[in-house]
């Protein structure tokens, strides 16, 4: 067992790496829910800080149960390296994990095809399409647009999420609206499938792409609630460990996640 020597840095580290994930993660979450067709740059950001966010609590469960089967020795930068970064991958082992300790949590495959889609886009971004445009700009090579991407699982996610009279009476409202300019007016933009947009749906994707993102919300939400479970169920091993380390209470960085559908369909800033 470490010396109480090295607890202080144990501690720091952790703590630090804590900051970090929910740093991201809500930042994430955030963009997010203020992205759409009149700011698409949201997307981008909500991408980058929800695949650093998720693979960095994915790497501190697999840091703290590594420490636990190891006399709480840390694992070695090279161990740590050999972890990648692809985030299917590291949400498998972090399954594993739980399953060893009897903590509820459901395997990718066992999720909706929509929340799939929605992490296969992560993972994705982690690896390759962080850099789309440069890389098509720079050598023509093709890899997934993350707009496409995105413009898809918010169609599919209105389709199974969103209550079909609300949609209804959202266009019933724009199409009164549009009514009452579309002599006198035109639109010029672009929807995320790089299409442009009439009148009607300049006025319409906004609102129709608002009501899905907090759905996404909801779904992301969800699928992060079992890691703050796990955290939770480690850090009590840990504590129970006569003159254990000193580490913090890990799954207090995640306790704003809380899979409340009437609060987390109203939040719009995390956390």
């Amino acid at each position: 067992m470490l010396s109480s020597a090295h607890y202080p840095e144990t501690y720091r580290l952790l703590e630090q790496e804590g900051y970090l994930f929910q740093s991201s993660l809500t930042s994430g979450l955030t963009s997010l829910r203020a992205a759409g067709t009149h700011d698409k740059g949201k997307f981008y950001s909500a991408l980058f800080n929800l695949s650093i966010g998720i693979e960095r609590l994915c790497k501190t469960i697999i840091i703290i149960d590594r420490m636990l089967k190891n006399k709480m020795l840390s694992p070695s930068e090279s161990e740590m390296r050999q972890l990648g970064h692809q985030i299917t991958v590291l949400h498998n082992a972090v399954v594993t994990i739980a399953a060893d300790r009897s903590v509820p949590f459901m395997v990718l495959g066992l999720q909706t095809p929509t929340t799939i889609a929605l992490v296969d886009l992560l993972d994705e971004f982690a690896l390759r399409s962080r850099y789309h445009n440069l890389d098509r700009l720079g050598s023509g090579r093709k890899s997934n647009d993350p707009l496409m991407e995105w413009h898809k699982i918010l169609v599919e996610v209105l389709k199974t999420d969103c209550r079909p009279s609300l949609v209804q009476r959202l266009l019933g409202r724009v199409n009164h609206s549009v009514s009452q300019i579309e002599n006198n007016a035109i639109a010029l933009a672009t929807g995320l499938d790089g299409t442009d947009l009439s009148l009607r749906e300049a006025f319409s994707e906004p609102a129709l792409q608002d009501m899905a993102l907090k759905h996404v919300v909801l779904r992301l939400i969800q699928f992060l609630s079992p890691f703050r479970v796990l955290l939770g169920s480690l850090c009590s091993e840990v504590y129970a460990i006569p003159g254990h380390p000193a580490i913090p209470q890990m799954q207090e960085f995640l306790e704003w996640v809380w899979d409340d559908r009437t609060y987390v369909l109203r939040k719009r800033v995390w956390p």
